[in-house]
């Protein structure tokens, strides 16, 4: 049921994957200040994503339970209420994924290594203390809680290192939506 649930909460995972794996091809070769003039990009696809990623862990909440019968069937049924319980987290690591692919481009990709390192161990303590009582929304809430963890160390980092602040990682800002409209309608829609 478990694997079920994770399984329907990291299709949130499939546009940040995708915008991260391009992230990280083009960040490989900023250097110096094209790194720099890059970022506020960055900041904003990152604001817009908590957001987008929110929307879209809401609709599932919603869709979850009659998604996952249909799909897996009535045996699998139960495994809505771990997904909820999943779903916070999972929206947080959609921002550490496009942090990380950043940051490995930028040759620091012990960013993910020590915050996914401590979330781990967030999850292990929190497993421990919750699964006995709660059973699988005990482990997804453990899971939840150590990618919170894991996005709060994740996001110190990545400002400390490249010279932000947390919030201008995470805090939508006004003007936001029309500056990710301008940059998606100016982007080319082809390559030479």
């Amino acid at each position: 049921l478990y694997s079920t649930a994770a399984a329907i909460t990291e299709l949130l995972w499939q546009i940040p994957m995708s915008i991260g794996v391009v992230l990280f091809s083009r960040s490989l070769r900023w250097s110096g200040a094209e790194a720099q003039a890059n970022l506020p990009t960055l900041l904003l696809i990152l604001r817009m994503t908590l957001p987008s990623a929110a929307a879209a862990a809401l609709a599932l909440i919603w869709i979850s339970e009659p998604v996952i019968s249909a799909v897996y069937g009535a045996p699998f049924a139960q495994s809505y209420l771990p997904a909820r319980w999943l779903l916070p987290g999972t929206v947080l690591v959609a921002l550490s994924m496009l942090m990380h692919f950043y940051s490995a481009g930028q040759g620091r990709p012990e960013f993910a290594i020590w915050a996914f390192g401590a979330g781990s161990v967030v999850i292990a303590l929190l497993s421990t203390a919750l699964v006995p009582t709660f059973g699988l929304a005990g482990a997804a809430a453990s899971t939840s809680a150590g990618y919170l963890v894991a996005f709060l160390l994740h996001s110190a980092m990545f400002a400390k290192a490249f010279a932000c602040q947390p919030a201008q990682i995470w805090l939508p800002r006004r003007g936001d939506v029309r500056a990710l409209s301008e940059l998606l309608l100016a982007a080319p829609t082809s390559r030479p």
